[in-house]
């Protein structure tokens, strides 16, 4: 009879344990899987950190979600502990993502992150590494700018680096010639100063708002730039040095129709007056010769029958002057036809000494100097009625100038 009992035991043991289909460890198995493990752990793959001012961001979910949606989510946890170099960060509730401050030291720094049930019993950790953004880095960060000035405006521009930093506002202030104290803001990357003392110069000071690349807090960084304007006699001999050409020809400028210029019709007047030739002389072009300008050593022509009078060869600081009459006064669009066979290249065009916009970029164009692009200064200029030069200035070698257009806005 035993015998029996025991058979009976036996089949019974056997058959609980197929029940169970290869399933006896579901217990640890919950445990194991981290949407179920108590307590539960956060997902390495939804680990993000951001470099801030001193300190760092750490997201640790796909979306931010508050304590509470996290408690609903992860019920078994109850803390969320950050632990870095000696330091332990214990946040009593669970968090979707966590603000470690008071990070000076301009080091990279490893988190590790768990979270805690009420035993203190701990999550399988993850980790991240970031360096904050410290005085150090803000005391290598730098911005640069360039100013010119007329008579009594100056203008300064700020250089973009968008390879280290956004620019998002710039504040400045500056005294004028009446001893009041003036200042302003702007989203641009340029700034007018006004009513300045003639023949004198003017410190401007200047504070830039930037986000550093990589990171998510803006920084300020202050600085001053000098303006030195011309005297009124300077000013009209800058005019009045050159004379359009041909002689007796007037570029005139009005709301009828639009003004093209040739790149060849620079002014009359020598180099370091009319144009400026950086390095090697070129040889002039009959059109120049024919004309009654001998004394042009300006490289033309190589674009070939299409381009017959352009200018080409530029090395960096090459310039063009040319002299235009405004007819009718207002904002005017400028665009330049050019070709350049290197890529990131710039020219500067100003107005009557004025940069109103800076360098401006020159896309590659190609190889091919008969292939030309159209470049747009970005903004529309303001022009009185009157006598104005325009300077055209080859920042970058192998560029070269076919036209110059003004256009009236409407």
């Amino acid at each position: 009879m035993k015998k029996y009992k025991l058979q009976i035991i036996l089949v019974v043991a056997v058959a609980a344990m197929y029940s169970c289909n290869g399933d006896i460890y579901d217990n640890i198995n919950e445990m194991v899987d981290s949407g179920t493990v108590y307590p539960a752990a956060y997902k390495q793959q939804y680990v993000i950190a951001r470099s801030g001012t001193e300190r760092v961001e750490i997201d640790l979910d796909s979306i931010r979600l508050s304590a509470s949606e996290m408690a609903r989510r992860m019920p078994k946890a109850k803390k969320t502990v950050v632990e870095y170099g000696d330091v332990r960060l214990v946040i009593d509730s669970v968090c979707s993502w966590v603000n470690v401050t008071n990070l000076t030291v301009p080091n990279t720094y490893r988190f590790v992150i768990y979270t805690e049930n009420e035993w203190g019993d701990k999550s399988i950790p993850v980790e991240v590494r970031q360096k904050p953004f410290t005085s150090a880095d803000r005391e290598a960060l730098v911005f640069t700018s360039s100013a010119t000035a007329s008579v009594s405006t100056g203008i300064v521009n700020i250089t973009p680096a968008p390879e280290l930093y956004t620019l998002y506002s710039v504040r400045y202030s500056y005294t004028d010639r009446d001893d009041v104290k003036q200042s302003g803001e702007t989203k641009g990357l340029n700034f007018i100063l006004n009513n300045l003392k003639s023949g004198a110069s003017t410190v401007t000071n200047v504070s830039c708002q930037l986000l550093p690349i990589g990171a998510i807090d803006t920084v300020w960084l202050d600085g001053n730039v000098e303006l030195k304007t011309m005297t009124q006699a300077a000013f009209d001999n800058y005019l009045n040095e050159t004379e359009p050409f041909p002689r007796g020809t007037h570029h005139i400028l009005s709301a009828a129709a639009p003004l093209t210029l040739l790149a060849a019709d620079f002014d009359y007047g020598g180099n370091g007056k009319a144009w400026f030739k950086n390095g090697r002389y070129m040889s002039g072009s009959a059109y120049r010769r024919d004309n009654g300008d001998s004394d042009c050593l300006v490289g033309f022509g190589y674009g070939g029958p299409s381009y017959p009078n352009d200018i080409q060869s530029a090395q960096p600081g090459d310039w063009l002057a040319y002299t235009i009459e405004v007819q009718d006064p207002g904002e005017y669009n400028i665009e330049c036809q050019y070709a350049t066979a290197v890529t990131n290249s710039k020219a500067i065009v100003t107005f009557d000494a004025l940069d109103y916009t800076g360098a401006i970029p020159l896309p590659y164009s190609g190889s091919d100097w008969k292939i030309s692009l159209w470049a747009n200064l970005g903004t529309p200029v303001y022009l009185d009625a009157g006598k104005h030069k325009v300077k055209f200035t080859m920042v970058d070698r192998e560029c070269g100038l076919h036209y110059l257009r003004f256009t009236k806005v409407q």
